[in-house]
């Protein structure tokens, strides 16, 4: 489809049309790497991660070199999402140093530093 084509080519992530150039189906059932886009098969791709700077706050599939390679300021959440199911029974904020204190059922009070979303 054409129209595909022309959406992937104009991505600004070079790593999207590596997946959408790179689809080519061997033996192996194909994954591809989630920050470089390579292609490769389920034994290399067995390392897991989150990469919040790509949008994958969840763990996603990456290739030797890049698990091996990946650096530390781009395993920093940007998203409170895996927390969004505690059942909270109260909470505080510090405005001052700009931090939210969450207490839950759980007996687990939490600490966010919120300093980015202000």
């Amino acid at each position: 489809d054409t129209n595909t084509e022309a959406v992937v080519s104009t991505q600004s992530t070079g790593n999207v049309q590596k997946l959408w150039n790179e689809k080519n189906v061997q033996f192996k059932r194909q994954h591809h790497c989630r920050r470089c886009g390579a292609a490769i098969c389920g034994e290399c791709s067995s390392n897991l991660s989150i990469l919040p700077i790509y949008g994958y706050e969840n763990p996603v599939r990456l290739c030797r070199t890049c698990y091996a390679d990946l650096p530390e300021d781009e395993l920093r959440s940007s998203t409170l999402a895996h927390n969004i199911l505690i059942d909270v029974t109260c909470a505080d904020f510090d405005y001052s140093k700009k931090l939210l204190a969450v207490g839950a059922a759980d007996n687990v009070i939490r600490l966010y530093d919120v300093a980015a979303c202000l």
